[in-house]
């Protein structure tokens, strides 16, 4: 049955404790069970109006956010189907075994070796795949840790894998911080040797949940990109540009945050704010559904109830038929490239149903914090 906005509304301006099942979260769990039992990835967009490249692709961070989601509403079962996947894929790759994933995976049932997402181009008349999509990025790498550990507490199989993951993390990284990752396919990816401030605090968590002493280089790479004349965060080493969401996960990553840290949320009030949420880059052409979520929940646990309140609404006219929330009202630009090899920013959200944006949002209307990490487990 179709969620309606009402409902959603409800349940977003709703006190966390009180709301046993969301919509955002029955939405998720609902694809989930259209997908036969065992290990599963959740496709990222999966309206039938996605573009090839895009559909039937279960993004990692994307299942991640998911994972975490569902764990910390208590929907044990459909959290450990999708950490059963990347178990399986981790131990099952058609070329890698040094403890990375890939950027996606091919959606539904996770399969030996793990299948990974392509598409027939018509022009080339061959079947094609996104040298992204079979990358790995160390911020993608690093979310399906943080994932993991959620899981460990009840299975130390998901600790030990998270562990590796993290392993791998740490191969990849300088003296100041985890690079980039790698982009396009095996044996010979390229090496993306930039830094990037929210990839780094994707370490830091990881690695501090590990018990692994490098989070306190992603640590200090993040710290050094807070500029205090402008009180805000760089997006990483490429220079003076912001982003959304390096300026909102020091503030969630890190609870012994300077509070100087807190003028990046004036930041984000001054240069994100479009359409009634938060775009994805300063000055945006358009709200960003995910980063908005990303916003309400960070706001709320700043104590900035207003500021979350407002956001929590504009969520709420995202909503989809089947309960997903659009990743956007109209095509965004976010000013940066997939990758190297690409000659444009086209690095963009489309107005189109979203598990990101659908998780971010289940996150916040339960004020779950994903990268607080319980670590009592063996």
């Amino acid at each position: 049955m179709p969620v309606t906005r009402r409902q959603l509304l409800a349940t977003l301006l709703a006190p966390a404790a009180k709301i046993p099942i969301t919509p955002t979260l029955k939405a998720i769990a609902t694809q989930l069970d259209a997908i036969p039992p065992g290990p599963a990835l959740l496709a990222s967009y999966p309206s039938a109006d996605a573009p090839p490249q895009l559909r039937n692709v279960a993004f990692t961070y994307d299942n991640a956010v998911a994972l975490i989601a569902l764990n910390a509403a208590g929907h044990f079962s459909p959290a450990r189907r999708i950490g059963e996947a990347f178990l399986i894929a981790l131990e099952h790759d058609r070329f890698w075994h040094d403890g990375r994933l890939r950027n996606a995976y091919r959606a539904g049932p996770m399969t030996t070796p793990a299948a990974l997402p392509g598409f027939w181009n018509p022009q080339a008349k061959l079947w094609s795949e996104d040298a992204y999509q079979v990358g790995s990025a160390s911020g993608n790498v690093a979310w399906a840790a943080l994932a993991l550990f959620h899981l460990a507490p009840r299975d130390p199989r998901f600790g030990d894998a998270a562990r590796r993951l993290v392993a791998w993390l740490g191969g990849p990284a300088w003296n100041q911080g985890v690079i980039g990752g790698f982009f396009g396919e095996e044996p010979n990816p390229i090496r993306q040797n930039w830094h990037s401030t929210e990839q780094n605090i994707d370490a830091a968590v990881a690695m501090r949940a590990a018990g692994d002493p490098r989070a306190t280089i992603c640590r200090n790479f993040v710290a050094g990109q807070f500029d205090p004349a402008r009180g805000c965060f760089n997006i990483g080493s490429g220079g003076g540009a912001t982003a959304l969401d390096a300026n909102l996960w020091p503030l969630l990553a890190f609870p012994d945050a300077p509070p100087a840290w807190r003028r990046a949320l004036g930041w984000v009030r001054g240069h994100f704010q479009v359409e009634g949420g938060l775009g994805y880059r300063e000055n945006p052409d358009g709200m960003w559904t995910e980063g908005t979520a990303q916003g309400a929940l960070t706001f709320a646990l700043a104590g900035d109830h207003a500021m979350a309140k407002k956001l929590f609404a504009t969520l709420a006219t995202m909503a989809g038929p089947g309960g997903y929330l659009y990743a956007a009202r109209h095509e965004i630009r976010t000013g940066l490239a997939i990758g190297p090899t690409s000659t444009t920013d086209d690095f963009r959200y489309f107005p189109l149903p979203h598990l990101g944006a659908t998780a971010w949002a289940a996150l916040a209307i339960s004020n779950a914090n994903p990268f607080l990490i319980e670590t009592n487990w063996s």
